[in-house]
Order: C-alpha cells, then sequence, then structure tokens
C-alpha cells in the first residue's frame, strides 16, 4: 500500500495537487487552492491519466514479484469549495470541504456502475474539452443534489500541459 500510494501521491504533486489525506487506501487530493490556478482541471485529468500509466507499471512489478495487484477509481469534479485549517482548537488540517467535493466523492464511487477507472463531471469537461477525450456516459443522482451529474468518462489528454 505504501508503495502504492508513494507513487500516486508523486504524480498528483508533479502535477500541483495538494494531497489532502490517506483514508484507508484512497488519497484525497485538490488543485487549485490555497493559491488559484486557472489550469486545475487539466492539471487534475493529467495526473489521473499518469496515475493510470504509473498503476500499469507498478502492478507489474506486483505481479513479478508474486504479490497481488492494486486497482483504483478517481472521480474529479471542479466548482466552490471552502478550503483551510478546518477541525477544532486542539486538532486541525488544511482541507476542502463543499458540494463540489461531495460530487468529486460520489463520482469515484459511480466507477462501479459504468465499468469505469476514472470519471469528470460535465463542469470538469467544459472547463477541458479542447484538450482530452472523454465519452459521455449520461448522468449520475447525487443525494443532495436535486439534479443529476452530467458524467464523462477520462481516455486521454491530447494536449498536456
Amino acid at each position: 500500500l505504501n508503495r502504492y500510494m508513494t507513487v500516486m501521491t508523486k504524480v498528483i504533486m508533479r502535477h500541483h495537487g495538494t494531497v489532502d489525506k490517506f483514508i484507508g487506501d484512497a488519497i484525497m487530493a485538490f488543485w487549485g487552492a490555497p493559491l488559484c490556478d486557472p489550469t486545475h482541471a487539466i492539471n487534475a485529468c493529467t495526473a489521473a491519466l499518469q496515475m493510470r500509466a504509473g498503476l500499469v507499471s507498478l502492478n507489474r512489478e506486483l505481479r513479478e514479484q508474486g504479490l497481488p495487484e492494486v486497482s483504483f477509481r478517481i472521480g474529479i469534479n471542479t466548482g466552490e469549495v471552502i478550503a483551510g485549517n478546518m477541525g477544532s482548537e486542539e486538532l486541525f488540517d488544511y482541507t476542502v470541504i463543499g458540494d463540489a467535493v461531495n460530487v468529486a466523492s460520489r463520482l469515484e464511487g459511480a466507477n462501479k456502475r459504468f465499468g469505469t477507472d476514472i470519471l469528470i463531471s460535465a463542469s470538469v469537461y467544459e472547463r477541458v474539452a479542447d484538450s482530452v477525450d472523454a465519452r459521455p456516459l449520461g448522468t449520475i443522482d447525487v443525494k443532495g443534489k436535486a439534479e443529476a451529474v452530467e458524467v464523462y468518462a477520462l481516455q486521454g489528454v491530447r494536449n498536456s500541459p
């Protein structure tokens, strides 16, 4: 698990992402805070695709060593969030919260339904449509949202930064 987290963290950071926390075998990361980044959406998409490539290499190594392979699911969304130190007076972390974060989490889980590994929302697709190959999959209902969210399977980046 540490080897997996190391590979993925390096890719996230190389593409200007912030690793927020490790949650079991998951990584929560975000882009665009604390400093505004107008290219946050393409950076996140590029990172996700490079994470996929890194996973292929890692799984090859694990197989050669007789160890079990690992897999992942990624959900990418963009929108307004609250970013800052949150927690208690005794313990806090720099993190992001808000509806946009919840949608990203729901996209991660929706990969099971679609048989995919990287889903992006329409709000991400609108920002990166000229730079990525993505297949529209329809919509998902997200708990707490009145309107369904349009989703796309991220397949590749045409012009990576």
